[in-house]
């Protein structure tokens, strides 16, 4: 759908002035708020339509609340397009997930990490289910590990899955990776997606080189007015019309990106710098592993030392135990990088945005 139409706007009317105020998760820090004009949601929504190929014959079934970029993205692009939208707000019941995809004939399903994960390996009849009218899914907020994305694709070949990469701050959405090229750009973002440039940059802003690890930065008309009462917060997101994202990740000779992880997520061991992501990879790469998040606590000693929260299934929590983790890790990690503390889990307990919630 290449021929994306601009609403056409009244006279008078100043799309630069503020549409709507959407605050961030805040995972990283105190929540902030977004500020969006009306000229961010026409062009973010025009090129989401376009690369998703929307029309009227679609159907979103919708699991994620509005007052989410990602959910809110999900209407606009259906309503621009013209298609339908099926609610569900109780993602906790699988099996309505199933019967709403089935009895509603849903043409899409987006999610976030979690959403995946749960369906993957907290369902028994999800990846044996026929979905006759499911086209595609798309998934965000979030890196999901493709351990997971392959397996839906084994389950359902003939579904296109579109990683995606966004922001509240852009809007919505950043960047896309065409379902086609999955197997040979595996793990990248992908590309901006349409009207959308991306960088990878190093702290003297210069253009990184292939490999090598610096911030992504995005220009678009859907990068944000600002943060709401907040100039300096402002400054710091937005320089020379390029917003700072605050992800680390890096280039491949396609000009492909590769996130690593957040600036502020960064683990130091032994002075050493470690990315939670790649941990938590290698272990959820072990079947019965539902989800795993790698935290670094203060040590005197070494600085930091790495803990594993690992959420395993129920039927099978007595066939998995820390030591067989640990040897998991052992052949896929450094020894820096191997876990010193292991907590299991039976439940994952998410928010309605689908994102973990940690115990405190």
């Amino acid at each position: 759908m290449s021929d994306v139409k601009i609403p056409s706007i009244t006279p008078g009317y100043d799309e630069e002035n503020c549409a709507e105020i959407i605050f961030t998760s805040g995972s990283t820090g105190k929540p902030k708020g977004v500020m969006i004009s009306h000229k961010n949601l026409i062009a973010n929504t025009g090129s989401i339509v376009e690369y998703l190929h929307l029309t009227e014959n679609d159907r979103m079934l919708v699991v994620l609340p509005f007052y989410y970029c990602y959910g809110l993205s999900l209407l606009h692009t259906h309503l621009r397009a013209g298609g339908s939208v099926v609610f569900n707000n109780s993602f906790i019941f699988l099996g309505a997930i199933i019967r709403n995809l089935l009895d509603y004939k849903c043409t899409g399903f987006a999610g976030v990490p979690s959403h995946f994960q749960i369906l993957l390996r907290m369902s028994d009849s999800f990846k044996t289910t026929t979905f006759p009218d499911l086209r595609y899914v798309t998934q965000a907020g979030g890196k999901l590990t493709p351990i997971f994305i392959d397996e839906f694709r084994e389950s359902f070949p003939d579904v296109l899955f579109y990683v995606m990469y966004g922001q509240t701050e852009a809007t919505a959405r950043l960047s896309y990776l065409p379902p086609a090229l999955y197997d040979s750009k595996k793990a990248s973002m992908g590309k901006g997606i349409p009207n959308v440039e991306l960088r990878v940059v190093n702290e003297n802003r210069e253009l990184t080189k292939p490999g090598e690890t610096g911030e992504v930065i995005a220009r678009g008309d859907n990068i944000m007015m600002g943060y709401f009462n907040d100039d300096e917060g402002t400054r710091n997101a937005i320089r020379d019309g390029w917003l700072y994202t605050g992800d680390l990740g890096n280039v491949d000779k396609d000009g492909f990106i590769y996130l690593t992880a957040r600036k502020k997520e960064i683990i130091k061991v032994r002075g050493k710098r470690i990315s939670p992501k790649e941990i938590e990879e290698v272990i959820l790469g072990i079947p019965e592993v539902i989800d795993c998040s790698i935290e670094g606590l203060e040590d005197d000693i070494e600085g930091e030392i790495l803990k594993a929260t690992i959420v395993i299934r129920q039927d099978i929590k007595n066939q998995l135990s820390e030591e067989s983790i640990r040897t998991h890790c052992a052949k896929h990690l450094a020894l820096y990088k191997i876990p010193k503390i292991f907590e299991l889990k039976q439940d994952l307990t998410i928010s309605a945005t689908g994102k973990k919630i940690k115990n405190t």
